[in-house]
């Protein structure tokens, strides 16, 4: 499939976005985000990025454990909102320079408030779900810190009852699912940029 990239509409004002993906572990964000990349030509930032970076800085095992303590220790230095504020350099940058900023995995509410304070920006979040069982499928599979069942079902405790992630997933601007195929996902995000965000082809 030829991809095409998407340029702002000239009937849309002069506006910078951001746009973030949320959802469970398992549920396709960044493949979400590799459509959203191929589209729009903008490199994401990858929030979880920021706690695998530091740890491994430090010569830290990158597992489930030594993510979940970091972002606790980090949570209490710079506030709930930690991992947005880590990446605003990040984001900024790339609105000044594509007036598109891409997150692949928005975590909290209190990550997108920092997004709406500090980036004078429309922000759009999409929302991914997808069946249990094929997320089960797909972290059991990952080449980097898979999940078996039950590791998976903690990590989704913690991340909706101790991280609030629910919040900003039920709220999403949109909302597609990841149960087939990837041609199945483009169908479904092509007219979310295309038609509800102004952008069309060139």
């Amino acid at each position: 499939m030829t991809r095409e990239k998407l340029t702002p509409s000239d009937s849309r004002p002069l506006t910078n976005f951001v746009i973030a993906t949320v959802g469970l572990a398992g549920v396709g964000k960044s493949t979400v985000t590799n459509l959203l990349t191929q589209q729009l030509c903008v490199e994401p930032i990858y929030f979880g990025g920021q706690v695998v970076q530091l740890l491994e800085r430090n010569n830290v095992e990158v597992t489930e454990g030594s993510e979940r303590q970091l972002r606790e220790s980090l949570r209490a230095e710079y506030g709930p909102g930690a991992i947005a504020v880590l990446s605003m350099a990040e984001i900024r940058h790339s609105l000044d320079e594509h007036r598109i900023a891409l997150i692949d995995g928005l975590y909290s509410p209190e990550e997108l408030n920092v997004l709406e304070e500090q980036t004078d920006s429309e922000i759009y979040l999409i929302a991914i779900h997808s069946h249990r069982y094929l997320r089960e499928a797909r972290m059991v599979k990952r080449p980097l810190r898979p999940l078996d069942p039950t590791e998976l079902r903690s990590r989704d405790d913690r991340e909706v009852g101790f991280l609030g992630k629910a919040i900003p997933i039920t709220l999403a601007d949109f909302h597609v699912v990841n149960n087939t195929t990837i041609a199945h996902l483009e169908e479904q995000i092509s007219p979310i940029l295309k038609r509800w965000l102004g952008w069309s082809n060139p």
